[in-house]
């Protein structure tokens, strides 16, 4: 071979290899459009119906076999990995008897069209010996097969049914649904949302409904997706139980939308058949919708004692028997943000009441619930009220009063309290769990005990002297210090441990003056303390002896003359291990 043959080899050896080098690196993407370019595109797979899908605003739309809506999400997957899919190898030139081992004689082909009227194809084909990538051709590509990852040619490759739109309702869920009617055999139920966003019943009876019942309700109906579409040709309802439905539901939403969806007959499978009112089209749908939907009209019914905002209450009068208390909060009309309501017992005698426990009481009220409405004619409540134990819970707002009234009857050891319902009508039946809460309040469970009626944010430094030891924290600008027994800064979680159990104090029971020897006081080993910001003092407390037979202690306050018993915990336990974890740290 002659040198010139030699180098004209050469040459034209550079040049195929430039050029696959330009195509590696140039077409590291697969396709070279962008995502926004897409106006259209066909999937053509082998003995199936070619599906065609066109752009339609921001959804998309099926155009063949069927016209109907297309599943967005399945659509914008294909483009979104056709437009992101990486070639990991180019095989070179395949020679068309070569195909039929790339799976790529006859391959799914999908066609986009592009806004500038150009057509992208990508044909997909089979699996690599390894089971990690596919065999793909592209247009650009032609006549070499590509190599790319499986778990992304797999995306590309959806039939009919996956491309297909799936869901029943559009724009049906919890928040936008603000009607719903339900006819399930011979029961028939009507929800409307008031404008506080609460589900309350119009028919059978006008009453409250179950909020989270009805919201999870209507969003679990509103998301149903259909398992399978009938394409038997002529619409024929009365084949799939649609003639006579097991049940009829209608959607009301928030723009006025009017949805109503008959539930036919069971499928071999167990699933319902369903079609929309309108549309000459059954689909198959999961069991769900018909089994989820109510069988009783108490199933659905609110049960709660109360329809109450607790931060709206200014009042509470408690009547039990001939006895009357009452608390009544010093802050009237709409609290601010960052305000507490503060309470007071006003009746039968004048007492600072423990917020936090007046707070518990309207928690538990607004959260109370019955255990079942009693049946027509099972519960004679006036009869009940002549021998039962009544209790009424009167909450008074700035607009308007609301009762609450309960009647327990004692059967042998069992207790069971009934309560009228809001609608005046029908009765409740609390379990004695339910109720025995509000009976064992009186004026004092109310009392606010606490030895330092202060917030923590108003505390400028807390003092523990215990068996001689003294420990001593302090607000110091943005940050907090030990004073004693050493100097040094401390976390903000070691300070608000430290003063949040001393604030946490409180007294069980005020006791009869007694004399030094039986208190212990003067030889106290635990005397606590909390000023202010401004340097007050708050209060102080010296604990004395442990009270005999009792796991209490016996403490005073200098603020007052009086004796008072304290849990033993707050003594043996709580304080040791706030004072060990601050040496600790």
């Amino acid at each position: 071979m002659s040198w010139i043959r030699v180098a004209l080899a050469l040459i034209f050896f550079i040049i195929v290899l430039f050029a696959n080098y330009q195509f590696d690196t140039a077409s590291k993407t697969a396709m070279g459009f962008a995502k926004k370019d897409v106006l259209s595109f066909t999937v053509k797979r082998p003995g199936e119906e070619t599906i065609e899908i066109k752009r339609a605003g921001n959804d998309w739309e099926l155009v063949s076999p069927v016209a109907d809506k297309a599943d967005s999400k399945a659509v914008n997957e294909i483009i979104s990995t056709a437009v992101e899919l990486s070639v990991e190898k180019d095989l070179d030139i395949v020679i068309p008897q070569e195909l039929g081992n790339f799976g790529l004689v006859d391959p799914v082909i999908i066609i986009f069209r592009l806004d500038n009227k150009q057509e992208s194809a990508i044909r997909i084909g089979g699996i690599n010996p390894a089971g990690t990538e596919r065999f793909i051709q592209t247009d650009a590509s032609l006549p070499n097969v590509l190599l790319v990852k499986k778990e992304a040619a797999d995306k590309l490759v959806k039939n009919f049914f996956e491309l297909r739109n799936k869901n029943i309702f559009n724009n049906v869920n919890e928040n936008t649904v603000k009607k719903l009617e339900i006819h399930k055999g011979t029961i028939r139920i009507v929800l409307e949302k008031d404008i506080k966003d609460n589900w309350n019943l119009l028919f059978p009876v006008t009453a409250d409904a179950d909020n989270n019942m009805v919201n999870d309700l209507a969003q679990s109906l509103g998301g149903v997706q259909v398992a399978g579409f009938i394409e038997d040709g002529e619409y024929d309802p009365a084949k799939y139980g649609l003639d006579n439905p097991s049940a009829t539901i209608t959607f009301t939403t928030i723009g006025d939308q009017v949805i109503t969806a008959y539930v036919g007959s069971k499928t071999e499978s167990g699933a319902r058949y369903l079609a929309l009112e309108g549309e000459r089209r059954v689909v198959r749908t999961p069991s769900f919708v018909f089994t989820k939907l109510p069988n009783s009209i108490d199933a659905i019914r609110g049960l709660k004692l109360a329809d109450i905002e607790p931060e709206e209450v200014e009042k509470i009068t408690i009547e039990h028997g001939d006895k009357v208390f009452v608390l009544e909060a010093t802050l009237k009309g709409q609290v601010n943000s960052g305000q507490d309501r503060k309470w007071k017992v006003t009746s039968p005698m004048q007492a600072t009441a423990d917020n936090t426990i007046v707070s518990k009481l309207l928690r538990e009220l607004e959260l109370a619930k019955g255990k079942r409405y009693t049946d027509k004619g099972e519960v004679d409540y006036e009869k009940l009220k002549k021998k039962g134990d009544i209790l009424k819970v009167i909450l008074t707002t700035g607009t308007e009063t609301k009762t609450v009234e309960m009647v327990k009857i004692a059967s042998g050891n069992e207790q069971t309290c009934y309560s009228r319902a809001r609608d005046s009508v029908s009765i409740l039946e609390i379990d004695k769990k339910g109720c025995e809460p509000f009976y064992d309040i009186g004026p004092k469970h109310f009392m606010d005990r606490r030895f330092f009626p202060i917030t923590s944010g108003g505390v400028g430094t807390a003092i523990v002297e215990r068996n001689g030891e003294v420990f001593e924290l302090r607000v110091a600008g943005n940050g907090y210090r030990m004073l004693k027994p050493e100097k040094r800064y401390i976390s903000d979680a070691m300070y608000s441990s430290f003063v949040w159990t001393i604030l946490l104090l409180k007294y069980t029971g005020v006791l009869p003056e007694a004399d030094a020897n039986q208190t212990g006081f003067e030889n106290s080993t635990l005397k606590v303390a909390i000023y202010n910001k401004r340097g007050e003092l708050v209060n102080k407390v010296i604990v004395g002896k442990k009270i005999p037979g009792k796991e209490k202690y016996y403490a005073k306050s200098v603020n007052d003359e009086k004796y008072y018993e304290i849990d033993s915990k707050f003594v043996e336990e709580k304080i040791i291990n706030i004072l060990k974890n601050s040496l600790d740290l």
